[in-house]
């Protein structure tokens, strides 16, 4: 018996012929598509996603340099902020300033007739007029400087090669760490050491680590 023809849009039917123990098996494999079916086309983007990626026409320009000024379309309305790495020409100070509210995290200076800016971090921003007015801390105390709540590092170091220098926050101390080995003694009182876990003792003229502490 003859099989009906197909129409285009109809899944196929192919005939496939396996060889199994000496015995020729037609079977047949249905085809989910059809050879004539079109491929599915990659969804295309729209209009209006991409209109709305086109800069605004309107002019927001603030004269400034240093910011840069663009229209902010759920804000309706122009939008300045300052560019920390520009540059322009200064004769005072005040003439790097940006409008208040601005850029709050960002020192300016005028040096040589030109403005330089410097970032700052989030923990250097609060604002001052003493040092007394700054946060305290041991490891990095803090200074009044530009009107603004400067941080620097603790010394710690001890000029010695023996020991690794660190700050404690919350002893508020300096910490010296001996080194295994690394310290030159006559007696157990050279190797003392700021570590709270380990104790040395002096062996063979070098300051080492205990053998009860090592364990």
């Amino acid at each position: 018996m003859t099989e009906p023809p197909r129409q285009p849009d109809e899944p196929g039917r192919r005939p496939l012929l396996i060889l199994v123990g000496g015995v020729c098996l037609v079977v047949v494999l249905w085809m989910t598509m059809s050879p004539l079916q079109a491929p599915i086309e990659a969804p295309q983007p729209s209009v209006a996603l991409a209109e709305s990626r086109v800069p605004s026409s309107r002019d927001c320009a603030d004269a400034d340099p240093c910011t840069i000024d663009f229209w902010h379309e759920f804000r309706e309305q122009c939008v300045h902020t300052a560019d920390p790495y520009c540059t322009k020409e200064c004769s005072a100070d005040l003439d790097c300033a940006f409008a208040d509210g601005l850029a709050p995290c960002t020192l300016t200076e005028c040096v040589q007739g030109q403005c330089r800016y410097q970032p700052l971090a989030l923990d250097e921003c609060a604002t001052c007029s003493d040092t007394s007015e700054c946060p305290e801390s041991f490891c990095e105390p803090r200074e009044c400087t530009g009107g603004r709540c400067r941080k620097s590092k603790r010394d710690c170091s001890d000029d010695d090669p023996a020991t690794w220098d660190t700050c404690d926050e919350a002893g508020q101390r300096c910490l010296h760490l001996l080194g295994d080995d690394l310290r030159r003694c006559n007696s157990a009182a050279d190797c003392v050491t700021d570590h709270p876990c380990q104790q040395f003792e002096c062996g063979d003229r070098m300051c080492r680590v205990s053998k009860e502490s090592a364990d």
